[in-house]
């Protein structure tokens, strides 16, 4: 006991570092184990810190013209970084802004209220009416255009008729029997002879002079099978009403260019309106507007949550009916001032979605021959005259349209030419509620195949 008293502070030291020596191999094994775990996730986040500190960094996309970005050059603080996502959101809402612009402008307007998607049989009735109304005599587009044809024969000779009962009125003198004398009506004979050749003439210089423009029955793509008193269903309807709306876009451009590109009839004056001095003279023919479809029918998606297709085997814009839009192929056949064409060709396509895909002249043409009472009596004025072909295409934006087309029309419209003398489904003298067989796509189609990139591929 002695000797543990007089050693105790040694034995205590010594049971210490015999339990410091232990606790190497017991509980502190597993802080070393916490501490290397520890150490191997800095070293991770190390290497992460040197990876993102060399990588190259680019400036955020701000325009679509621009296809690769730019690289930053300073490092992204959290002030860049709040600049890069104030212009990246000021690009979208811009982008949203153009395309609510482009929706506002490419909106048209039915022809009655409530007439689709679902018209009831009293709609149905009342738009056969309508229609019937607005495209005879292509009444709707004569209003825009100021529109005439030459005379026709019956015209002419009704004209002649009046010539030569005012110069009998005027000439025959009559005997004590009331019968005219002999004398008198050689002198009528001969004035009437000699003024009637003029009648012709005359009257085609007349309406050259009093309209701007010739429009011929049997040159718009209008469907012929809609008539007063018929029940066309919700198809025809739809397929109708976008000939119209085309016709609208085209008819309006013609009636612009002819406004503002006309010749005045002296040096330094204003336009004479006339078709003598007119841009374009004659609308020789539109096709039916053809939808363009890619093989494998509408992308719903594309040009909504994914990029527009470009299908260049169908298009020269590579365009197709997409998400976004419904593109319609058509062809204009018209008789113009040669030397107002590229006029024309931008009008067409200024404030409204019509693409100008191609250009064909067909015929230089000589305006005696085509003044001509055996060529139509044409009257095109001195300039010189061309016959062209414009391949077009028209854009109708889905974000109106899909609000009243009917279901069957909402992927792209159909895969044929719109408008003229299909199957009919006028449910001629049905009574209101009977239902027919349905309606077809009629008519050729108006070209080869079917705006400008953007967000998702949106019009100019």
């Amino acid at each position: 006991m002695d000797v543990i008293k007089k050693n105790i502070f040694s034995i205590v030291f010594g049971i210490i570092a015999i339990l410091a020596v232990a606790a190497l191999y017991w509980p502190m094994s597993g802080m070393y184990a916490a501490l290397l775990a520890q150490l191997d996730s800095r070293i991770q986040v190390d290497s992460s810190l040197d990876s993102l500190a060399g990588a190259p960094r680019s400036m955020p996309l701000l325009s679509p013209d621009q296809p690769n970005a730019d690289p930053l050059t300073v490092f992204p603080t959290q002030p860049v970084i709040d600049a890069g996502i104030a212009a990246t959101g000021q690009v979208s809402q811009q982008a949203t802004n153009m395309l609510l612009r482009a929706v506002a402008t490419n909106q048209h307007v039915p022809l009655l209220p409530d007439e689709l998607p679902k018209p009831t049989d009293a709609i149905r009735y009342m738009f056969a009416k309508q229609y019937d109304q607005e495209v005879t005599n292509y009444l709707r587009w004569q209003k825009v255009l100021d529109s005439t044809a030459p005379p026709t024969p019956a015209e002419v000779e009704a004209e002649r008729d009046k010539l030569h009962d005012e110069i009998n009125k005027a000439r025959l003198a009559y005997d004590a029997q009331g019968n005219p004398t002999a004398d008198s009506q050689a002198e009528a004979l001969a004035e009437y002879e000699l003024e009637s050749a003029s009648v012709q003439p005359r009257m085609e210089l007349e309406r050259a002079q009093q309209h701007r423009v010739y429009l011929l029955p049997n040159t718009l793509p209008v469907d012929t099978t809609i008539k007063d008193g018929t029940f066309p269903l919700p198809d025809k309807i739809c397929d109708a009403q976008v000939v119209m709306w085309v016709l609208d876009d085209i008819t309006s451009a013609i009636a612009q260019a002819n406004e503002l590109y006309s010749d005045p009839s002296s040096p330094g004056g204003p336009p004479q309106h006339d078709i003598l001095h007119a841009a374009v003279k004659n609308i020789e023919g539109i096709d039916p507007p053809s939808p363009m479809i890619a093989q494998g029918g509408v992308d719903a998606a594309a040009g909504v949550s994914a990029a527009a297709p470009k299908v260049t085997t169908i298009s020269p814009t590579g365009r197709v009916c997409n998400g976004l839009y419904d593109v319609l192929r058509f062809k204009i056949r018209l008789v113009v001032d040669a030397t107002k064409v590229p006029q024309i060709l931008r009008q067409l396509e200024v404030g409204q979605f019509i693409t100008v895909l191609n250009v064909q002249f067909n015929e230089v043409v000589d305006p005696a021959v085509a003044a001509s009472s055996q060529t139509g009596g044409f009257r095109y004025g001195e300039k010189p005259v061309v016959r062209v072909e414009i391949d077009c295409e028209d854009l109708l934006m889905r974000k109106w349209t899909d609000n009243i087309l009917p279901d069957s029309r909402k992927s792209g419209l159909g895969k044929g030419a719109l408008g003229t003398a299909g199957t009919a489904d006028n449910g001629g003298g049905q009574a209101p509620g009977s239902v027919g067989p349905p309606g077809g796509f009629g008519g050729p189609p108006g070209g080869f195949g079917g705006p400008p990139g953007g967000f998702g591929g949106p019009p100019r």
